[in-house]
């Protein structure tokens, strides 16, 4: 996707967000598997942040940009997010979906790449506010997150293009489904759940103030789940290079129940079920979204540019660390404790 000043200047004075006699600047500032982030400078002092909806991060939700716009309305007034401004679903200037917010200036716990621990606990208290405060309205539910629908229409695609995985996943296919049954229903809270909590996804303002910013994941469910993947080891070593120590995860564990009142062994339980179901997850997902890419991109509509980026440096990377039968049979080991 290309896009230049002077494309971005007409929208935005379409959109009546600049005046005519403003210059305006934009430059990338980051990309993910699921979208691209411009900031824009005006040189009236305006600064956006377009970020561009390549494709859905939930299979069930189509669109993801009418979703996560969604999500920033029932955030307003919490000032834990960046505020939306303007959501543009057609396509018909830019080859994506566009949502703009505010820009955040600031620096994400990965950029700062130190004190990892202790900026987790001084940001704990954003992601409790959420969960307490957070409007649900509209919201998809924890039961199509953690969900049998989604592993057969990952299991449809990995046969009908002959993966590995579909056999040694047919051949337990019933400990995977009693499992993902029995996590639903241990993670029995119903509050605004993040859903992707990973070290790209707290920001810490100039203005000295934690947000938490990529919000196409929410769903209503259970606090661990944010909990347990804020500790969850493949995504400190995608991000980071390395795992957080035991001494580390049990001192951020800590700290948020000292903050929120939770029982630390009930946590402990809850965030061991929701590893196995991450990690079984984002197996199934990588292999799923390399076969979507490669054989369904007509109807994903994701231009080269963007597919290159996702495989070489999203999907394959992630693949190499955790896709393969030897790591998925051991998964499955670890859901058998539960379904005994």
């Amino acid at each position: 996707m290309t896009i230049n000043n002077t494309v971005i200047k007409d929208y935005l004075l379409e959109k009546k967000l600049v005046e005519d006699n403003e210059t305006v600047d934009c430059k990338e500032i980051g990309r993910g598997a699921f979208n691209v982030n411009y900031l824009v400078e005006t040189s009236g002092g305006e600064k956006f942040l377009f970020r561009f909806v390549i494709w859905s991060m939930r299979d069930h939700i189509d669109d993801m940009a009418k979703y996560e716009s969604l999500v920033l309305k029932n955030l307003t007034g919490l000032d834990i997010s960046p505020k939306l401004i303007f959501v543009d679903e057609t396509r018909s200037v830019f080859s994506y979906p566009l949502i703009i917010e505010e820009y955040i200036e600031g620096k994400t716990i990965k950029q700062s790449q130190e004190r990892f621990v202790e900026q987790i606990i001084d940001s704990l208290p954003i992601a409790i506010k959420l969960y307490r405060e957070g409007k649900s309205a509209g919201l998809t539910s924890q039961s199509e997150i953690i969900s049998n629908k989604l592993l057969e229409r990952k299991l449809e695609c990995f046969r009908k293009y002959n993966s590995p995985l579909a056999d040694v996943i047919t051949e337990h296919k019933k400990t995977i489904t009693d499992f993902t049954e029995r996590c639903d229903k241990l993670l029995n809270e119903k509050v605004f759940v993040h859903g992707d909590l990973n070290p790209e996804n707290y920001i810490y303002s100039n203005e000295k103030k934690w947000y938490l910013v990529d919000w196409q994941s929410p769903f209503i469910g259970d606090a661990s789940f944010d909990i347990a993947t804020l500790l969850w080891d493949f995504y400190w070593n995608f991000f980071i290079g390395k795992p957080l120590d035991k001494e580390q995860k049990e001192s951020i564990k800590n700290s948020y129940c000292d903050l929120s009142g939770t029982d630390i062994e009930v946590l402990n339980k809850k965030i061991e079920m929701v590893t196995i179901f991450l990690d079984f997850d984002m197996l199934t997902r990588i292999e799923y979204l390399l076969l979507k890419l490669t054989h369904e991109n007509d109807l994903l509509k994701v231009e080269a540019e963007e597919e290159d980026f996702i495989v070489k440096n999203r999907v394959s990377p992630a693949r190499a660390l955790l896709v393969n039968e030897k790591i998925l049979l051991d998964i499955i080991d670890r859901m058998e404790k539960y379904t005994v």
